[in-house]
């Protein structure tokens, strides 16, 4: 019934991804969509090379789908001159990418390319919901579509009760979950799979070449070790210590600029705190870390 319902969307040409014939390597790391997504892309007519797809529940890498955990998946990709790489996290709700070039473009990109898919298709004006944390690429798309979109603190519930309130049909997070509202409200790396395929399939252009039209940031994720201080003062502190930047504290602290930002938040299960920024270039993103670091260090060395 779900592969049905899958497969029955009717932003989905299926016709067309299975005219393609895509050549799909799949690292499903031993784990929840170790049969299922195999199965799918071949219902489509994707010829599938298997990468860590048995039901041992061993994870053959980190589980994390990070770029530097799929350097297997990008040179399966390029020893089989495949279209494109997919790899999921063990219980297969995340899906991030490799490319023709055997390149991994990051998990952010997913919810990008398939929420650019989903409007082109759609004509949809439906608000996008995502977290944030996650990239301003996706305020390119909501841009480049006309449409709203609104962030929720971090996590798949806080985005889903969003996607409510706000009565959206796409959303999700950018760790390469993808929540369509006509399938199901939850992450889904089979329906993200299905709308990159469907994406693909409109013209001869690769994915790396449809990559290279989204415009490039750059996000770095950190932390730093903290005591057992009172957060509140903290977050007072770097807000004093940015007074130029709009700010929200929803989810712990985050500073907006123009085409920059930080998000500081505590972990839920470490003395750490969770610094992750982006900027239209390494350089200034990197900066801008180090600059946040020596302010909470200031704190704690002061308190």
């Amino acid at each position: 019934l779900f592969i049905n319902d899958l497969l029955n969307l009717n932003f989905i040409d299926i016709k067309r991804i299975k005219n393609k014939k895509f050549k799909v390597v799949i690292d499903a790391i031993n784990g929840a969509n170790y049969k299922l997504l195999p199965t799918i892309l071949r219902e489509l007519n994707c010829e599938v090379i298997e990468l860590y797809c048995n039901n041992s529940g061993k994870f053959e890498r980190n589980p994390e789908p990070l770029p530097e955990n799929l350097k297997k998946l990008e040179e399966k990709v390029l020893e089989h001159n495949a279209d494109i790489g997919f790899a999921c996290d063990p219980d297969g709700d995340r899906l991030s990418i490799v490319n023709d070039k055997g390149i991994a473009i990051g998990e952010e990109m997913t919810l990008v390319l398939c929420a650019d898919d989903y409007y082109n298709e759609t004509n949809s004006k439906s608000t996008l919901v995502t977290n944030l944390s996650s990239t301003m690429c996706l305020d390119y798309i909501a841009k480049k579509y006309n449409v709203a979109i609104f962030r929720s603190a971090v996590g798949e519930a806080n985005v889903i009760e969003m996607m409510k309130k706000k009565k959206s049909s796409i959303g999700g997070e950018g760790n390469g979950g993808v929540i369509v509202e006509d399938l199901h409200l939850g992450r889904d790396s089979l329906v993200a799979a299905i709308m990159i395929l469907n994406k693909l399939s409109k013209s001869l252009d690769k994915i790396s070449s449809i990559y290279s039209t989204i415009p490039k940031y750059y996000m770095i994720k950190s932390k730093i070790s903290i005591p057992d201080i009172d957060l509140s003062f903290l977050y007072k502190f770097l807000k004093e210590n940015y007074p130029e930047v709009a700010y929200d504290e929803r989810d712990g602290l985050k500073l907006i600029w123009n085409n920059q930002w930080a998000h500081i938040r505590n972990s839920n299960t470490e003395p750490i705190v969770r610094i992750i920024a982006e900027s239209e270039r390494l350089d200034k993103t990197n900066s801008l870390i180090s600059s946040i670091k020596e302010n909470i260090n200031k704190f704690i060395n002061e308190n």
